[in-house]
């Protein structure tokens, strides 16, 4: 037993001469594009997390354009990874498309009618209006409509309002 721990920890040999240096230096561009990457999407999150708490005004293209960049920074984690460990995660490339078609979907279907409108009763709104008005209004909606918990009627003003406001 002790024989095949100490085995197991045993230096392996590795292949001589300037064939070693290229691999460690792939191997530690490949970690350190993984680390960008990885750091990239995190802080791209959580803009958007910071944006869906409804203290910042935005719009779909906003959405769109963050969705599309932390996939693509997803991508490259994936990427690196498999460089890095000899294509031991491959399984992750297909994940990853699955994950990057159901986001695409999702955000392609977040239209709802209050794209144009400018004032929405209280009663009308739930978390799929959460672009339109806001994360606080959406979920004071999710309260008074799904919950069924008291809530004072009202209405919300919608992103497009702001927007028009701001314009004139």
């Amino acid at each position: 037993m002790t024989v095949k721990i100490f085995n197991f920890f045993k230096r392996r040999k590795a292949p001589a001469g300037d064939v070693s240096e290229d691999v460690f230096k792939k191997k530690y561009q490949s970690f350190k594009k993984l680390l960008d990457a990885n750091n990239a999407a995190l802080e791209i999150m959580s803009r958007l997390e910071t944006v869906s708490e409804g203290e910042f005004v935005f719009d779909m293209e906003y959405i769109r354009s963050k969705s599309e960049a932390v996939l693509t920074k997803c991508r490259e984690v994936v990427t690196a990874l498999n460089v890095l460990s000899n294509n031991r995660y491959a399984a992750l490339v297909p994940i990853y498309e699955e994950i990057k078609t159901h986001i695409e979907h999702e955000v392609a279907a977040r239209s709802p009618a209050a794209k144009e409108a400018l004032v929405l009763p209280l009663s009308q709104v739930d978390r799929r209006f959460l672009l339109e008005v806001g994360g606080k209004n959406a979920n004071l909606g999710e309260i008074k409509n799904r919950l069924q918990l008291p809530t004072p009627d009202g209405f919300v003003l919608t992103a497009e309002a702001y927007r028009q406001v701001l314009a004139e």
